[in-house]
């Protein structure tokens, strides 16, 4: 017998939809989006949200690593999808036979792709990676280059596109950007003049599209403007580059236990809270087990009956304890918002992440990856621009099943 899950994350689909709005007005006419929706896209749910996405006319998604890729087709999502991550040399048969479009940057890949392609009497699509100073995957800024004209002269394989990942595009000083700009920019500029044409080249993530309109070029690849999240320093880049985008999840549990407490007694492990006075606590079913960080212990606070009430005592791997002495009318059941917005109050993701120095994305990639989907506000094919609906130039849906 399956029971009702006492803690959920609830996915505002319409949420989504307007920030994909907003990213295009973001962009203007003429510039793709490449959805990314790795890691479960950010915790909101990879499948759901990429069919939303598909529907919408976003023309190719990005995820991490092959296996993604694969449940994404097994979903039906039939527009092109970019691997950003690592590929293994016995990763190479699924990438052609999903159809998956991988990031190129090395060449014992390019050698076994290119064999399996011809075998197959096919082309491989690849982008190639370039590191333009991020310091991780792709090839060096110095041999990208002649990496790019090696890979042009292979057989089977055709580069639809180019790109690099900026590693400072969110930050106050984003000089950084600017210099990792400059040196993809003479890298285009060096393999045009060779005569290599390379349909597709993209380098803005999120950061980039607020703060950097001249990394733009034919595509985007915004993760976190997708769910409605912001970089790590909103204020100086949106003030830069405004967007109005909404958050799309809610963390959500139920009020499971109520007890009252006398002034001088202590809650949780390490008796790291001690009460200044009679106390009535809440126990919610909820902790480190479903993405509530402990680091969050004696920090956040929560809303239940439209006020907040602040977390008290270590968050546990299975229950958080809230002081509810000045919530009227409590009871078990009630309804507990741990980020979110309710009855005009809001806690935010990036506060969350503030009070324990971490990013937002990786409060919600523990939330969702810990809890189950609850999703909200169905979106219509009416109730979005179809006149915005386009796919980036050279770019064509890759999979028929």
């Amino acid at each position: 017998m399956k029971l009702p899950s006492k803690n959920w994350v609830e996915i505002d689909l319409a949420a989504i939809a307007h920030n994909v709005r907003m990213i295009r007005q973001r962009v203007g006419r003429g510039v793709g989006i490449i959805g990314v929706v790795k890691s479960d896209a950010y915790g909101h749910g990879a499948s759901r949200v990429g069919r939303l996405l598909q529907s919408m006319g976003v023309g190719m998604l990005a995820v991490a690593g092959v296996e993604e890729g694969i449940v994404l087709r097994d979903r039906g999502i039939n527009i092109p999808i970019l691997v950003l991550g690592c590929i293994f040399q016995e990763e190479v048969e699924a990438i052609l036979r999903y159809s998956l479009t991988p990031n190129l940057c090395d060449r014992d890949v390019a050698r076994r792709l290119a064999g399996s392609a011809k075998s197959l009497d096919k082309v491989a699509k690849v982008h190639v990676k370039i590191d333009t100073g991020l310091g991780s995957l792709g090839v060096h800024h110095g041999e990208a280059v002649r990496f790019i004209r090696d890979v042009a002269n292979t057989e089977n394989l055709f580069i639809e596109g180019i790109f690099t990942h900026f590693s400072s595009s969110s930050e106050i000083d984003n000089n950084h950007t600017y210099e990792q700009l400059c040196i993809f920019n003479d890298i285009v500029r060096e393999i045009e003049s060779l005569g290599i044409h390379v349909p597709l080249k993209h380098a803005a993530n999120s950061g980039a599209v607020l703060g950097t309109p001249e990394a733009l070029f034919n595509l985007v690849r915004p993760g976190m403007l997708l769910y409605g999240l912001r970089p790590s320093y909103p204020d100086v880049v949106c003030g830069r580059h405004s967007i109005d985008v909404h958050p799309a999840m809610t963390l959500k549990s139920s009020l499971g236990f109520i007890k009252n407490i006398s002034a001088g007694d202590t809650v949780s492990y390490g008796r790291t809270f001690k009460a200044q006075r009679p106390t009535k606590v809440g126990i919610l079913p909820l902790g480190y087990d479903n993405g509530y960080i402990r680091a969050l212990s004696n920090k956040s606070e929560v809303i239940i009956r439209g006020q907040r009430a602040p977390v008290i005592g270590r968050v546990r791997m299975n229950h958080v304890q809230i002081d509810v002495t000045d919530v009227p009318g409590v009871r078990v059941g009630d309804e507990v918002i741990l980020f979110g917005r309710n009855s005009g109050l809001s806690i935010s993701v990036e506060t969350v992440a503030e009070l324990i120095n971490t990013v937002p994305y990786e409060v919600v990639c523990a939330a969702g990856r810990s809890n189950p989907k609850v999703y909200i506000n169905e979106v219509t094919r009416d109730e979005y621009n179809e006149d915005s609906i386009r796919r980036p130039a050279g770019s064509v849906p890759a999979y028929k099943g």
